[in-house]
């Protein structure tokens, strides 16, 4: 479940906005209790007047997981996700996502943009105290990005070679596990990574494009815009 969500320069999105999902206890059945003493909603709603930014919300919401678990294979392919807010279009974009799998909690943060993730650290609390999964940071352009592991792992050297050699400047590093056969001491990246693609839920079910790519997609492509268009008005005529 979801502890927290904030982002800052995406679509509309210039500034930080957050969410919070914290209780401050089993105030309702809307309040789940996700580890010991600690109470999330399981509910959020999000209002506000029309085109204030409700849907880039989610959206981004969606892209945060995205970004953590799906790999590439091609360095020269870009982050399709990322379109950062128009008038800090040269600023990357940067996200944050605190969330509980199996009653460990994990505490993600990404800085990225069209082609590089530039940053990126994951955290867990295994036994209630902050250790270090990971850490990552950009070098330069087809140079091995600077990855470190924390101790708690306990990961092989040759395993922590394998990922570094792995991990392309534009996927993060725990989705590497996707795409490339490691030791057994991989486990708890496999353990993550198979909890998030269990239970995270992507907004348009597609796993190759996120909703973001899709429109992108048919914007810069006449025939596959009218056929959208189709589609979409199809649907709504279906629906009444």
């Amino acid at each position: 479940m979801i502890r927290e969500f904030w982002v800052k320069n995406y679509l509309s999105i210039r500034d930080k906005q957050e969410l919070s999902f914290v209780a401050k206890g089993p105030s309702s059945e809307l309040v789940t209790e996700v580890a010991d003493g600690v109470f999330l909603y399981k509910l959020g709603i999000l209002y506000g007047s029309n085109a204030s930014g409700k849907s880039n919300m989610l959206l981004a919401m969606n892209e945060v997981f995205r970004l953590l678990v799906l790999p590439k294979t091609d360095a020269a392919v870009e982050i399709g996700g990322c379109i950062p807010f128009v008038l800090t279009k040269d600023e990357p974009t940067e996200m944050h996502v605190s969330f509980y799998a199996d009653g460990t909690r994990y505490d993600y943060n990404v800085k990225f943009n069209g082609k590089h993730i530039l940053s990126e650290a994951l955290y867990y609390y295994p036994n209630k105290s902050k250790s270090l999964f990971y850490e990552r940071s950009f070098v330069g352009e087809n140079v091995q990005a600077d990855i470190k592991f924390g101790a708690s792992l306990k990961l092989q050297v040759k395993t922590q070679e394998s990922i570094r050699e792995n991990t392309l400047n534009n996927h993060s590093v725990l989705s590497v596990c996707r795409k490339a056969a490691l030791k057994e001491d991989i486990a708890p990246f496999n353990t993550l990574h198979a909890w998030i693609m269990a239970n995270y839920h992507d907004v348009d079910g597609n796993v190759e494009k996120g909703l973001v790519e899709i429109l992108k997609d048919a914007y810069s492509n006449s025939k596959k815009r009218k056929f959208y268009i189709r589609c979409f008005r199809s649907r709504l005529e279906h629906s009444e």
